[in-house]
């Protein structure tokens, strides 16, 4: 067996590191923070991360649910082509990161999303995330994993 692997990944752990997302994140990019139901709000990693984020321009898609649909996700995908997002800041557990790895995919393909678990199309968005479970494990990919 013979093969080359990348996987350009970049890790800023511990307490105050959601700060570094400052400088992170190019100050040219159009940014869209996806997070779930609302959890960030009320253990202060939402104002943390807005305030990382006041030299960029961003806009935010929350909602994403357990286990998130597609249907979900379409709505997150239709945000990213109307207002030419060209950064994605997953904020969350699982189903966010999950969820923000297929819209990162689907994003620059023109066709039905669903296309990406059929393997018609390989294209992606650069993202970022910031997981604050604690006992959370992440699949530290720059793109996706089909599940």
């Amino acid at each position: 067996m013979k093969f080359s692997y990348v996987n350009p990944t970049v890790i800023h752990f511990g307490q105050g590191q959601i700060e570094q997302i400052t400088n992170s994140i190019p100050k040219d990019s159009k940014v869209l923070v996806i997070y779930g139901g609302g959890s960030i709000k009320k253990n202060g990693v939402y104002d943390q991360v807005t305030a990382a984020l006041s030299g960029h321009e961003w806009l935010e898609f929350s909602g994403v649910e357990a286990n998130p649909t597609k249907e979900t996700l379409d709505k997150a995908i239709d945000i990213v082509k109307a207002e030419n997002v060209t950064y994605l800041l997953a904020v969350g557990g699982g189903s966010v990161i999950d969820g923000t790895k297929y819209v990162a995919a689907a994003s620059l393909h023109n066709g039905d999303s669903w296309d990406l678990i059929t393997g018609a199309t390989n294209q992606k968005l650069r993202f970022h995330l910031v997981s604050y479970l604690h006992c959370q494990q992440l699949a530290l990919s720059p793109i996706w994993a089909p599940w």
